[in-house]
Parts: structure tokens; C-alpha cells; sequence
């Protein structure tokens, strides 16, 4: 498991080296790239997404402390 600033992503990495991250404190949020690097380095672009889209549908937003 992968800790980014406060949030941590769990990765499966594949036989070709493509990966699956979800971000364990954000239900529902994964990333899909080429590479666990790849994934790791888009990770705070696609929680800041996320969190915009919950906000935009009305949902309240517990971030971890």
C-alpha cells in the first residue's frame, strides 16, 4: 500500500505491469494506468475530480485527519 500525502492507495500491478490503485479512504475512487508509477502520479488529480463530482452531487465529504 502506497500513502500519498493523506490518503493511501492500495495497488495491484499486473503481470504487464498495468495497475489498479484505490484510494482506501475514498470508496468508489479508482485509478487505472500503465504503471503503478503512472497511477501513483495521477493519484491527486483524479481525488481532487472525485471530490469535486461528490460535491457537485450533494454529497458530504469526510476527509482523513
Amino acid at each position: 500500500m502506497a500513502k500519498h500525502d493523506e490518503f493511501n492507495l492500495a495497488l495491484e500491478v499486473g503481470r504487464d505491469g498495468h495497475c489498479m490503485a484505490w484510494v482506501v479512504e475514498l470508496p468508489g475512487l479508482f485509478i487505472n494506468r500503465s504503471s503503478a508509477d503512472a497511477a501513483v502520479e495521477g493519484a491527486p488529480g483524479e481525488i481532487r475530480r472525485y471530490l469535486k463530482w461528490l460535491a457537485s452531487h450533494g454529497e458530504k465529504i469526510a476527509l482523513p485527519k
